[in-house]
């Protein structure tokens, strides 16, 4: 028969049986269950099998690997690699691998063995026993799962066709890069494990024993671009995606997320959808958009806010500041709590104007137009007066230091008479003047704007 048919034997009463219906019952058995190996399987490394030096001395580890065609390769008892490889290879670097090899065994007793036509095979076992092989690397051939030596026919050996017992039919399995260096007194040996094969699962999909989850590798249908993705069965016994990977490497989890430690962003940037908020998101970054007016007038808002609990007394705050490596702790630049209150660690250094209730103040502001500024944002301009009064060096006490020298500026003055269009404040500026300039300012405010 040909040698990728599958058959098997068929038994009936009285039937005459012979050897080689023994044979293809054992062959069909051996074919298929090798067949499973590659099929629903990678081929590579079960268990074990690692290399190891101990007193200059290299071993294998017991384990178990499955070539290419499906071949079981057991190594039951440690082995020891010979002492001199290294010089009967002529190389420094040698790799290591494991091939698929059979011994007979069990020779059969006097009077016991082939008689007739037989084969003149006179053993009663073959014996399955991997042979381990040392190789210097060849730089033609740098992937482990691409050995050297592989017929070329067998590149794409697949479960398609009937897995050969022939140790002839080679394709080893590498199990490490080892280096000599009699140089170093302290570890001569080191041992690479970078490259080793390992078995894997071949299939599309992984589904619990609860048919509460589903694990999806692949695409199910043409139109699914997802690749991988974990779904979850909800209460109407339908499954949904909580977590997907499509064609293109996008990641999207579904649902309340809790990452418990860092998370750290090497490259791109941190996105907020859109969304309506109506109930509170204490301790969240989110972005809310809201719809302004109506008709034609009618806006959208969008904000990036900034959600803390809310607490008694500012006892929650939003701190943003850095970490002191000379006072070994966290120095607080900007803090705002939860009675909108801010406080500003530092010099607060403005670049453009500052836009009040009062009006816009240039943003290069002298000392003297600050103090002003700042009164008039916190107080109001009536009680900015004391501002004032400190700006003037003539209403200091006798005796005492002005507590504000030098001229004002013009932003100063540009302040300060863009709040005296308003009447209120304009009839507090007469007091002011009248009370802390005298009559020498008076006149000399009537000469300016030319007055009688």
């Amino acid at each position: 028969m040909a040698s990728d048919t599958i058959a098997r034997v068929n038994y009936f009463d009285r039937q005459f049986l012979r050897t080689q219906d023994f044979v293809d019952e054992q062959s069909y058995q051996i074919a298929m269950r090798r067949r499973h190996n590659i099929a629903h399987h990678r081929w590579g490394i079960v268990n074990g099998l690692q290399l190891v030096s101990e007193e200059q001395n290299l071993f294998v580890q017991p384990g178990m690997a499955i070539d290419v065609f499906g071949r079981e390769l057991i190594l039951e008892d440690r082995q020891l690699l010979p002492p001199t490889a290294f010089q009967d290879k002529g190389s420094e670097i040698l790799n290591a691998w494991l091939a698929y090899g059979t011994v007979s065994s069990d020779q059969a007793p006097k009077g016991y063995a082939g008689c007739g036509n037989g084969t003149g095979m006179s053993y009663y076992r073959v014996q399955e026993q991997p042979q381990l092989r040392l190789e210097p690397p060849d730089p033609a051939f740098p992937d482990p799962r691409d050995p050297k030596g592989v017929l070329a026919g067998d590149i794409s050996f697949d479960a398609s066709r009937t897995p050969p017992d022939d140790p002839q039919r080679f394709w080893p399995v590498f199990l490490g890069k080892i280096t000599r260096d009699l140089t170093n007194k302290q570890q001569p040996i080191t041992i690479d494990p970078s490259g080793r094969p390992y078995v894997g699962l071949v299939g599309g999909s992984v589904i619990a024993p609860s048919g509460s989850a589903k694990l999806q590798i692949g695409s199910e249908v043409a139109t699914d671009n997802n690749r991988f993705a974990l779904l979850i069965r909800d209460e109407k016994f339908e499954f949904h995606p909580k977590l997907t990977i499509d064609k293109d490497g996008v990641t999207e989890i579904q649902g309340r997320t809790t990452v418990h430690g860092d998370v750290k962003l090497t490259r791109g940037a941190v996105e907020f959808g859109a969304g309506t908020v109506t109930a509170p998101q204490p301790w969240r970054i989110y972005r809310n958009q809201s719809t302004l007016g109506s008709g034609s007038l009618q806006t959208i808002q969008n904000e990036l806010r900034i959600e803390m609990a809310a607490g008694t007394a500012g006892s929650n705050q939003v701190v943003i500041g850095h970490w002191s490596a000379q006072d070994n702790k966290f120095k607080p630049c900007l803090t705002i709590d939860d009675q909108c209150n801010v406080t500003v660690h530092g010099n607060l250094v403005v670049e453009g104007r500052i836009v009040s209730s009062g009006g816009v103040v240039p943003g290069s502001l002298s000392p003297e137009a600050r103090a002003v500024v700042t009164s008039a944002l916190m107080t109001g301009l009536g009680s900015a007066g004391v501002s004032v009064q400190r700006m003037d060096p003539r209403s200091s006490p006798p005796g005492a230091a002005p507590s504000a020298a030098g001229p004002l500026s013009d932003a100063a003055l540009q302040t300060l008479t863009a709040n005296l269009h308003q009447p209120d404040q304009l009839q507090r500026f007469v007091s002011i003047v009248r009370t802390a300039g005298g009559s020498n300012l008076v006149e000399n405010l009537r000469a300016a704007l030319h007055e009688e």
